[in-house]
């Protein structure tokens, strides 16, 4: 009985494998959508290096390009736009390519993702001179998105490297973006808030407005171990005025040169926690790059409106705010009148007018004495580490 079990299995196993084809481009199909075609879920299609239109991808398969060579993805139509690919099934992997917005017609949204779908991988693509987003869709589970490098995606006032709407239990990490309009933005959508994702390692830096926000609502997130720089927005955003969020971590991150506040938090009613970040050089201007509004000054951390029970703790704020007297921005730690229950400590702060604004009940403990950053520091020893292996990877 175990001879004929084993038989049967191995016969399983052969048929399970022999299923699943691979097809190459051009070489049995000249277009990556006659590929998509022509297969059936499961199935991989090799794409060779040259100059393709996208693809309407319904079903499971893996797209991925040639090792060593750069394939530049031009538009397909969809709705009357130009979209690299339109994602219409679960459980699709795209990987090892190049999209780029020229072409006709031109692209606005590199990757599109149909509502409702789940296990989408997008890995190791460079976008290029978009419209309007690099990766863009609704209400996705189990998204995953790393490796990919965002350069000079979207408009000012839309656009940018990542949106997603209503994202669920889904990661983004090892990413870079630069000369776009936001970095990575997850907010709602009629179906739901985004929660229990993981932002991490992602450098950003550059752009028109933010690095990550995460709002209306939003619970159970966790940014960590990300790099932001030279932005005109904030570095960190989560929570906005409507949609309360819950049990938010932001820890090891690196903020600066950003002209309004490095870290904000809005409306968490619980469990929010903002540690071992290391803040400097924000909040010294108000953003005019945006045509449409400019925002208002804090700090290096703002705990901004309606927050409950926040905890700030172990990170390191200096010299953030312009050092004018009377302006606005000048507070390393910063905590908004309608918040309560914030409990700070740990932390070292110094360069500033006033090193904590505190207008609410907020309990301070005992200012940090850390003369070596060094969670932080090891954080970032890691990014450089993980930002070189890529480097060497795409090479």
């Amino acid at each position: 009985m175990k001879k004929i079990l084993v038989a049967l299995l191995a016969l399983f196993v052969s048929a399970v494998s022999a299923s699943a084809a691979t097809y190459t481009v051009p070489d049995d199909y000249a277009t990556i959508q006659a590929a998509v075609d022509a297969a059936s879920d499961g199935d991989s299609i090799f794409v060779k290096a040259g100059f393709y239109a996208g693809a309407v991808v319904n079903k499971a398969v893996e797209i991925y390009g040639e090792p060593g060579t750069v394939v530049n993805v031009r538009g397909t139509v969809v709705s009357s736009k130009g979209v690299g690919f339109y994602i219409t099934h679960d459980d699709v992997s795209i990987s090892d390519l190049k999209i780029t917005g020229t072409g006709s017609p031109a692209i606005e949204n590199a990757i599109q993702l149909e509502s409702g779908h789940s296990g989408v991988t997008i890995d190791n693509i460079v976008f290029e001179d978009l419209a309007f987003y690099g990766v863009y869709g609704y209400d996705q589970t189990n998204l995953y998105v790393g490796h990919c490098t965002f350069a000079n995606t979207g408009a000012v006032d839309d656009g940018g490297a990542i949106r997603i709407k209503n994202a669920d239990n889904s990661v983004f990490e090892w990413n870079v973006a630069y000369g776009g309009a936001r970095g990575i933005r997850l907010d709602k959508s009629a179906l739901g808030t985004s929660d229990n994702n993981v932002v991490r390692y992602n450098v950003i830096h550059d752009m028109d407005q933010y690095g990550v926000g995460i709002y209306p609502g939003g619970s159970n997130n966790i940014v960590e171990f990300n790099r932001f720089y030279n932005l005109p927005d904030r570095g960190i955003q989560l929570g906005y005025y409507a949609g309360p969020n819950y049990n938010n971590i932001i820890r090891y991150n690196e903020v600066f040169n950003t002209h309004i506040d490095g870290i904000v938090l809005t409306n968490c009613n619980g469990g929010c926690i903002i540690e071992y970040n290391k803040v400097y050089n924000t909040a010294f201007d108000e953003n005019t790059n945006s045509p449409s509004w400019t925002q208002p000054l804090h700090g290096g951390i703002a705990v901004w409106t309606a927050n409950q029970d926040v905890i700030v703790r172990n990170n390191i704020v200096y010299d953030n705010g312009d050092g004018i007297e009377g302006n606005d921005g000048n507070c390393g730690i910063w905590v908004d009148a309608s918040s309560t229950g914030t409990e700070i400590y740990g932390n070292s702060v110094w360069g500033h007018i006033q090193n904590y604004c505190d207008n609410d009940d907020s309990e301070f403990g005992e200012p940090g004495d850390i003369p070596e950053f060094t969670g932080a520091g090891a954080a970032l020893a890691l990014l450089g580490a993980g930002l070189l292996a890529l480097k060497k990877r795409k090479a």
